[in-house]
Formats: C-alpha cells, sequence, structure tokens
C-alpha cells in the first residue's frame, strides 16, 4: 500500500508538472518601500521527536505592514499550498514558490491580504504530506498572533487537490477554503473511473465550511470536470460552494482567482469553534488488522504481500505492512469506514462479519503506475477468516 501511494503520488506529479502559478523560476524583486514583510522559515516550535519525523520544514511566510502596530490585535491565517515544479527531476524551491497562485500575486501585483499568509514548501516535490503542512500551521499559530476561528485553506493545481485532502482531514479546522485548478487526488490519475460511493458520507463534516471553487474552461491538465465533480459531492452533501468558471487555461485560472477580492474573502471567513480535531472513529477495533492481497510481478508470478491497520488515537489508526521500511502511516477518518493516509489516498474498509461485526475487507481504487496496471476498485481481505473481496 505504502509503494502504491508514493508511485500514484509520482504519476500525479508528471500530469501536473509546470503547474505553478507563473511559469518562471527567478526570484521576483520585492519593491523597496515593500508594504508587508516576506521571510523564509521553518518550524521549530515542535517537540523534536516530531521535527525528526517532518519530510519539509520550510515555509514562506508573509506579514501585513502594520503587523507589529497593535500588541493584542488576532490576525487571519491564510493557508498557500504551492502546485508542482516545472519537471519531475526539479524540486521546489523557495524561488518558485515566490512565483507561484497567491505569493505571485503578492510579489508581482498589488494584492495585499490583511492576514498572515503560510506557504509550506514541500521538498519532495510530488506533493504535500499532511502533517508537514499541520506542522507549519501550527508553528506559525505558536510564534505569530493568529485568530483561531480565522484560519483559511487555498491552494493552485497539486496545492488546490492538496487542499481537498487537507480540508477532508480537519473539516472543523478551516473557516473557508478555495481550490484554485484542482479536484480529487485520484480522480485526476484515473480519468476512466471514478464512483461516487468510495466517498461514502465524507463530504458532510464539510457542509458548514464555505468553498470557493476556481477553474478554467480550457484546463486540459486537470479539466474542469474534476472540480464540477467535487463540487456535486459537497453540494449533495448540504455544503456551500460557489464555483467560478473562466475561460482560460490551467495556468491562466492563476491569475483569475488570486486577486485582492479572494484575498479580502478568505480574511472575511470566521468559524466559531474551529478545531483541528479529526471526525471520531466509532468503534476502532472493527477496523484494526491484517489485510491480504496477491499480486503479480511481470513474468506473471504470485506476490503475497499483507498491509496492517493499528490503533492510535480516537480520531487516526496507523498503516503498516509487508517489507515496510517506514515509520506507520497515520490514517485519518473521514467518516463511516472510509480513511484517508498521508498523501490523500482513500481506503475504504466494507463486509463487516455478523458476529465480530469486523470489517472484513479492504478497498482501494487503482490506477495504471507508467501505462501499467488496469483501473478499478480493489480489495483485500482480512486475515484470517476474512473472505474474497
Amino acid at each position: 500500500m505504502k509503494c502504491v501511494a508514493r508511485w500514484s503520488a509520482l504519476v500525479l506529479f508528471a500530469t501536473l508538472a509546470a503547474c505553478g502559478g507563473s511559469g518562471g523560476s527567478s526570484t521576483p524583486a520585492i519593491p523597496a518601500a515593500a508594504s508587508y514583510t516576506l521571510t523564509e522559515t521553518q518550524v521549530t516550535t515542535l517537540p523534536k521527536e516530531e521535527l525528526a519525523a517532518l519530510n519539509s520544514k520550510q515555509y514562506l511566510l508573509y506579514l501585513p505592514a502594520d503587523y507589529k502596530a497593535d500588541d493584542d490585535k488576532k490576525w487571519p491565517l491564510i493557508v498557500f499550498l504551492h502546485g508542482s515544479s516545472p519537471s519531475p527531476d526539479q524540486e521546489k524551491t523557495m524561488a518558485m514558490l515566490r512565483n507561484d497562485g497567491l505569493m505571485y500575486a503578492i510579489t508581482q501585483s498589488s494584492v495585499r491580504p490583511a492576514a498572515i499568509v503560510v506557504a509550506p514548501l514541500s521538498e519532495e516535490g510530488w506533493g504535500f504530506r499532511r502533517e508537514a503542512v499541520d506542522a507549519a500551521i501550527r508553528d506559525v499559530q505558536a510564534r505569530y498572533k493568529v485568530d483561531p476561528n480565522r484560519v483559511s485553506l487555498t491552494g493552485m493545481s497539486l496545492g488546490a487537490i492538496n487542499a481537498w485532502n487537507m480540508s477532508l482531514s480537519w473539516p472543523y479546522r478551516f473557516s473557508a477554503v478555495a481550490p484554485v485548478a484542482g479536484g480529487l487526488d485520484w480522480e485526476v490519475m484515473n480519468r476512466h473511473i471514478y464512483e461516487d460511493r468510495f466517498w461514502g458520507q465524507a463530504f458532510k463534516a464539510l457542509a458548514a465550511t464555505p468553498f470557493r471553487v476556481f477553474h478554467g474552461s480550457r484546463d486540459t491538465a486537470v479539466p474542469i470536470e474534476y472540480a464540477e465533480h467535487v463540487a456535486s459531492l459537497l453540494t449533495a452533501a448540504g455544503g456551500n460552494v460557489d464555483f467560478r468558471r473562466t475561460d482560460t487555461d490551467h495556468i491562466g485560472t492563476a491569475g483569475f482567482a488570486f486577486t485582492q477580492e479572494l484575498a479580502d474573502w478568505l480574511t472575511s471567513q470566521q468559524r466559531s469553534g474551529a478545531n483541528s480535531e479529526h471526525p471520531a472513529i466509532d468503534g476502532p477495533e472493527r477496523y484494526t488488522g491484517r489485510y491480504y492481497s496477491q499480486a503479480y510481478d511481470q513474468n506473471g508470478h504470485p506476490i503475497d504481500s499483507w498491509v496492517e491497520f493499528l490503533p492510535d488515537t480516537a480520531s487516526t489508526l496507523k498503516e503498516t505492512g509487508d517489507n515496510w521500511g517506514v515509520a506507520p502511516f497515520s490514517l485519518v477518518h473521514l467518516g463511516d469506514s472510509r480513511f484517508m493516509n498521508p498523501f490523500g489516498s482513500i481506503f475504504w474498509l466494507g463486509g463487516p462479519d455478523p458476529e465480530t461485526h469486523q470489517m472484513q475487507c479492504l478497498y482501494s481504487l487503482d490506477a495504471p503506475i507508467f501505462g501499467t496496471g488496469s483501473y478499478g476498485i480493489s480489495g483485500r481481505r482480512r486475515l484470517p477468516s476474512g473472505g474474497p473481496c
């Protein structure tokens, strides 16, 4: 499961290559009389063991010109997630991040959010781990005067995909969300099969969060149908979606979306009692155990493997497996029997045993890796008693 998640992310990266905000990589010049402060920093305030586990610690921080004028004022926080780097062999850099989406609108135009802005840098190049973004947010909250009820989220392209993933993982955290030229993780990779039932009731928890979705009708990297689909899932769950279409391509949508109007809208939204809790798991013991699957190598020989779900907290499980080689991944509960791993991959557990009530099968959505494999939903049966999935 670990390898599938990582390789799938690489396929997604190839799909979204060169999807940054400006298409350039040079560092823009900040005006001499800058009406803001822009600094490069990294996460430092978390426990040492947590810092050691982070794959990405750097972030770009924007402060309004009058941030220090009032010591008692609490400021809104906008979280911006960047797009991918121009090529698979090139890591995203701070210079590229300054030229991406909302940060490009700040450094190269007159957009001035009346808020703190944090833009985490994903050093892996192909996406964000959920925990790394969470760490950057908490670091800024610890070091700066942030209003916890006015923390909003936006992202461009790959960052917009991760914005959907982040909001599903923390449905009570953000006062507003604005994905720009993005859709759902699996759907962007798997353009042939996608089933609404795979998400269950996951979007119901987001119904109270206002969304403003931007997409271009001439976008060929992430077709507008993908954004329309995820918006329809949220709308069907009772959500509030303001969908803004424009006659632009993928990159052109950034200029349409990242304006002073969007910055003002994000900073104006409030969420009373916002918190960073995940949806609680009802009966976590129902999901724990080993799940077995049989794959085949290129010569047609069977390869047996397993993944295991372990108890963690009241709202998360841990995922490990055969020949894992890394620390277990954190799985966040989405409601029903759906879980999301740190990369945005979704697992669905079903088929409860009538006596033990334990789930007997773990399902995941398959997509070809570099042209091989098959599309569809595959299952792993639970050991030792699980039947075929």
